[in-house]
């Protein structure tokens, strides 16, 4: 792979030089293979290796293509990056909880019903600012929930917001299911 001479020469150098040993994860690279340059990464570890007397020998070259990893990862984060715009921008009022209940996540739609913020939202648990009437229904479909007697709850209370307004709304719950 004559074209990552220019790339590689140096490195290599260094090592023969000083003895550093030079390492780089998911280093890039553009290689021709296939018939054409393609990007590609790779791990590279370079060390010197010493000859009987002592000096320079040689470089011990390690290398290990990572490309199909890189790629997956990029694809996972991307991925990630499409769900968060679709559930920011979702039209109901979304969270996500812990085992706990505290709020993980919500979206703008969420917070403009409860009238509150990101912050105020991150951590709370949901139930906290559920109208006292409606806290036991609340809390009765997300046991129900947890322990797997339900797929899902669907049910109807009231938030009250921090200026003391109330909000009806039809809450609709799911746990989801993440394999390992």
């Amino acid at each position: 792979w004559a074209e990552l001479w220019d790339d590689l020469a140096p490195l290599l150098e260094r090592v023969r030089d000083t003895g550093e040993t030079v390492a780089a994860k998911d280093r890039p690279f553009k290689i021709e293979r296939h018939g054409y340059l393609e990007d590609v990464w790779f791990d590279i570890s370079y060390s010197r290796v010493p000859d009987d007397a002592g000096g320079h020998g040689g470089v011990l070259c390690i290398v290990s293509e990572t490309t199909q990893r890189v790629l997956g990862e990029r694809k996972v984060r991307e991925s990630g990056e499409r769900f968060r715009q679709v559930f920011e921008n979702a039209a109901v009022g979304m969270i996500e909880i812990d085992a706990d209940w505290n709020i993980l996540i919500s979206n703008e739609a969420y917070r403009e019903i409860t009238g509150r913020s990101e912050d105020d939202l991150r951590g709370a648990n949901c139930l906290s600012f559920t109208h006292p009437d409606d806290v036991s229904t609340g809390a009765e479909a997300l046991q129900a929930l947890a322990a797997g007697e339900i797929g899902h709850a669907s049910f109807e209370k009231r938030y009250l917001r921090p200026s003391g307004d109330i909000v009806w709304v039809r809450d609709r719950a799911s746990v989801a299911k993440i394999a390992p």
